[in-house]
């Protein structure tokens, strides 16, 4: 018996190996300047946190439908794979039909805003359901008007969420938080 995968299968494990793979990149280097630094312990946490990753992907690649989740447990979910000093994420109660792929992009879109917000210890994320769509938005620097072509870099994580969106998922995505009030994502259905 021959068993073929749909195309939008075929493009959902592509697209999920891409993420899968940026994100075990960028844990790869943490934990290399851990190790560089002699921080043992911290580069563990992202060794750590790499196995985690591993698991929760594994988890993808087996699920090819839709369940319900709510958004406070896909942020649990994204606070699992957190490292380091975790952002405040604020969500409203709510039921949603959502793959479980989102997972992956909403620790993308904390990761990216961990690392370019301009904030250490007090960044604040919102994700909200508004009107068919979800509000992802936080409070910090935001993206300035040259930054703003952000889905078009070959193998960046937002590149590759957007790619999900249309050829998987059925949403569209776009930045249109104002620089210097933070980010904001639409994700539209």
């Amino acid at each position: 018996m021959v068993i073929q995968m749909t195309e939008k299968g075929l493009k959902r494990e592509k697209l999920l190996w891409s993420l899968f793979r940026h994100d075990m990149a960028n844990k790869l280097i943490v934990s290399r300047g851990y190790i560089g630094l002699k921080m043992f312990s911290k580069a563990k946490k992202a060794l750590d946190d790499m196995e985690n990753i591993i698991k929760l992907y594994d988890q993808f690649m087996q699920t090819d439908h839709v369940i319900e989740m709510s958004l406070e447990h896909l942020i649990d979910n994204v606070n699992e794979m957190l490292e380091g000093t975790k952002p405040e994420i604020k969500c409203q109660k709510s039921e949603m039909q959502l793959d479980p792929l989102f997972v992956a992009i909403f620790y993308n879109l904390v990761t990216n805003s961990q690392k370019h917000s301009g904030r250490d210890n007090d960044l604040v994320i919102r994700i909200e359901e508004e009107e068919g769509r979800l509000i992802f938005t936080d409070n910090g620097k935001g993206i300035d008007k040259g930054g703003k072509n952000i889905f078009g870099a070959p193998g960046h994580a937002l590149t590759i969420i957007r790619q999900l969106g249309r050829e998987v998922l059925n949403f569209q995505i776009q930045e249109t938080g104002v620089f210097g009030e933070g980010v904001r994502f639409e994700i539209t259905f």
